[in-house]
């Protein structure tokens, strides 16, 4: 039997400083609703390499993406003819470790580095933002955990 959901892969790109967890977010190409960058499955690449190559693509960005979904959320995809898709998305954490000049998308989506305790605001999937306010919740616990895991194996 068929997934009633699209599925897709998102990146949750984030890098950690003194001022503490800052998520990178990109405006959609369409609507221009601030939300992750994400893309369908890629035949032979595992979900996190996929968040990575979505991440260049969309936002500039490269590093590590945990092999582990930090979780996912539903959202309804308006597709190119005015039609709605149901579509159920994993994220995975990316530890930014390069932000380039200049990518693929970068003519047709604006990007925006935003502290965690506020991402959740801003996104404009509700079911993001709850995501995004249950790891803001936890202080960043788990995106700091993941971050040193990332720069070990790295």
């Amino acid at each position: 039997m068929p997934s009633k959901f699209h599925r897709q892969v998102a990146a949750l790109p984030f890098r950690q400083d003194e001022d503490g967890v800052h998520l990178l977010m990109v405006t959609s190409r369409t609507r221009k609703r601030w939300i992750l960058p994400k893309g369908n499955p890629i035949k032979g690449l595992a979900p996190n390499k996929v968040a990575e190559v979505e991440a260049l693509e969309e936002a500039g960005v490269v590093g590590s993406a945990c092999s582990k979904a930090i979780g996912t959320y539903a959202y309804d995809h308006l597709n190119y003819d005015g039609s709605i898709r149901p579509s159920k998305v994993a994220v995975y954490p990316l530890l930014v470790t390069e932000q380039k000049d200049d990518w693929k998308e970068k003519d047709q989506r604006s990007i925006k580095w935003i502290p965690l305790k506020r991402a959740a605001k801003r996104a404009d999937d509700e079911e993001l933002s709850v995501l995004l306010e249950a790891l803001a919740q936890s202080d960043a616990k788990a995106l700091r955990r993941i971050a040193n895991d990332l720069k070990k194996a790295g």
